[in-house]
């Protein structure tokens, strides 16, 4: 899954010729070839738990209505550290219950075009400084 997910992410970032920002990452949202079910941003903090940034859940308790990504509100503004978050959290949209940390490290890093470390190493940065 890690591979599919890293195999994935650089299709992605070679369709959109580098890494996203969040104007770009938007409509990436609604298209069935990045994502299983459309996703609509919102910055709330109230369904996040423990040191989660940004995390989907489905609109009304089912995946095929849709998923709101719940964003940290100290993100908004903040649009690189957004995509990031935004991205590590997509994997809950396209892989389920099978999504693991790993697998979001391995889908972010490769639609940044990162290694899975420095993508790794943002992510903790993102998360210290909103929970700071």
């Amino acid at each position: 899954m890690i591979a599919h997910a890293a195999a994935t992410g650089a299709a992605i970032h070679d369709r959109l010729g580098g890494a996203p920002d969040y104007a770009r990452l938007v409509p990436l949202l609604e298209d069935p070839e990045t994502v299983r079910f459309p996703v609509q941003v919102v910055f709330d903090a109230g369904p996040l738990q423990g040191e989660e940034v940004a995390y989907p859940l489905p609109v009304d308790g089912r995946a095929a209505n849709g998923y709101t990504m719940y964003v940290h509100p100290a993100l908004a503004g903040r649009t690189t550290d957004t995509v990031a978050a935004i991205l590590y959290g997509l994997v809950v949209v396209n892989y389920g219950e099978a999504a693991t940390g790993e697998v979001g490290e391995a889908f972010g890093a490769a639609v940044l075009g990162l290694d899975r470390e420095a993508y790794y190493r943002t992510m903790c940065r993102i998360v210290d400084r909103v929970l700071a």
